[in-house]
């Protein structure tokens, strides 16, 4: 699981997907029957299976952060790390600390998270049963394949329309105007 590698520092090999995170981290720290299951859906999240964890981390945004260049700032990351109490609203507005409650994550699977975040969420980068098969990758529409990763560039959205955007209401992406 994690390997030795010279000088006394370890290297974790594990991999950095989706499924692995979902299986061996969220699933069984978080995807319990009474928090984030499919039974109870808290805050509508979803970790006991790799669908629901992938649903939940794109539509809710729970893997994204500001400025592209430290996944500790995604917003799933503060769930599990923050420790002070009383620090944090959920979108409900109630306020909380770390999750989860009954104990911390250990360090080796945060960073392995972060690893996973930083390399952009593969297998959770999209949703293949929203907006018929397409999101929005930075200023473009692009494929949803079927495995929740990006795939080829629809369309390139600039000029008078620069912005991509996706319409829950008619179930499309498309390039519209700041």
């Amino acid at each position: 699981m994690v390997a030795l590698a010279a000088c006394g520092t370890t290297e974790d090999d594990r991999p950095a997907t989706l499924r692995y995170v979902t299986e061996s981290i969220l699933a069984p720290s978080c995807g319990e029957a009474q928090c984030h299951s499919t039974f109870k859906q808290s805050l509508g999240d979803v970790f006991d299976t790799v669908v629901g964890a992938r649903q939940s981390l794109h539509r809710n945004g729970l893997a994204l952060y500001s400025d592209r260049t430290n996944a500790a700032d995604a917003e799933l990351i503060h769930w599990v790390t923050d420790d002070k109490p009383f620090n944090r609203t959920d979108p409900q507005g109630n306020i909380i600390g770390r999750m989860p409650w009954d104990a911390p994550l250990p360090n080796a699977d945060i960073d392995l998270m972060k690893k996973w975040i930083a390399a952009g969420v593969p297998g959770a980068q999209c949703v293949p049963e929203d907006y018929g098969g397409q999101d929005c990758n930075l200023n473009a529409v692009v494929e949803c394949d079927s495995e929740g990763n990006y795939g080829a560039t629809v369309m390139a959205c600039s000029g008078a329309t620069p912005t991509c955007v996706c319409d829950g209401s008619s179930n499309t992406c498309g390039c519209k105007a700041q």
